[in-house]
């Protein structure tokens, strides 16, 4: 998105072994950044480098291959924020099992740290929107590819934000699954973990506001665009399409007082309530 929010990941507390983490990142820099094997204890036992594979004419190309999985834990979270302010790095993926994850390079290789982020969590249907600042590149097929081989997820699409800096990742989770995020740092990355969860039992509808189905293109991103602030999200119908949703609601009235301030505030805003089974996709037509 163009706008901004302010830039929650300063309010975040820092834990004690990140101090050490900067530390380490600024003296590599002064020898021009060049890489050593990465070598861990406690936390990390092993290394591992994946290997990534993009097309010979990719932009990507250069930056994809021999990217250490494995960092420093900076901090685990299932909702919230965090990382540091960057400004052009692309964003490449890998998975197995039950885990995957989202790696970070930049021209010299991989970043020391994650870019700011924001996840948050939907019922209807369930899915985490990942939220990216400054970072430009990707090869979102090849990300989404990956995400939705990973046990536990049963769909990935990148949202379309209008802002050639940002990037907004939707991963739809399988029926009663949840997920963990772990945010690590030299190399930076996000690892996914997805595990089945027992207790989500709540088969209650989901009230939420919507527009019509949309091919993806600068129309939906204009769309969301007009509702920023507003908890906004943008989610693929059963059909292929995509809709902008707005908030997530207990019942219809709460969902129309919603609607009778949004038409108040923006006028007509042609939103419509529709509701949902947690799990269930929306479709093109209520």
């Amino acid at each position: 998105m163009k706008r901004q929010q302010p830039e929650r990941y300063q309010d975040i507390p820092i834990p004690d072994a990140l101090g050490d983490v900067i530390d380490r990142a600024a003296a590599r820099a002064k020898h021009q950044r060049r890489r050593r094997p990465l070598v861990r204890t406690g936390i990390c036992a092993a290394a591992a480098l994946c290997v990534l594979t993009v097309t010979a004419n990719s932009p990507l190309a250069a930056q994809a291959v021999h990217i250490p999985v494995l960092g420093t834990v900076v901090q685990m979270l299932h909702i919230g924020s965090g990382g540091v302010q960057t400004d052009g790095l692309a964003v490449h993926a890998a998975g197995e099992g039950s885990k995957a994850d989202i790696l970070f390079t930049e021209t010299e290789g991989s970043a020391d740290f994650a870019p700011s982020y924001t996840a948050k969590t939907y019922r209807a249907p369930n899915r985490v929107v990942l939220s990216l600042g400054g970072v430009r590149l990707a090869d979102r097929q090849a990300v989404c590819d990956t995400l939705t081989q990973t046990e536990g997820v049963r769909d990935a699409y990148f949202a379309m934000v209008l802002d050639d800096s940002a990037m907004q990742l939707v991963i739809e989770l399988e029926p009663g699954y949840t997920y963990e995020i772990t945010e690590r740092a030299e190399p930076a990355g996000l690892t996914f973990t997805f595990t089945k969860d027992d207790t989500q039992t709540d088969s209650a509808p989901v009230y939420y506001l919507r527009t019509e189905a949309m091919p993806y293109g600068e129309s939906l991103g204009i769309a969301a665009e007009r509702f920023w602030g507003q908890e906004t999200t943008q989610v693929r119908t059963e059909e292929g399409n995509y809709i902008v949703t707005v908030g997530e609601y207990q019942s219809e009235s709460e969902a129309q007082s919603a609607l009778d301030a949004l038409n108040a505030e923006l006028g007509e805003t042609g939103l419509t309530i529709a509701s949902s089974l947690p799990d269930e996709r929306p479709h093109d037509a209520e």
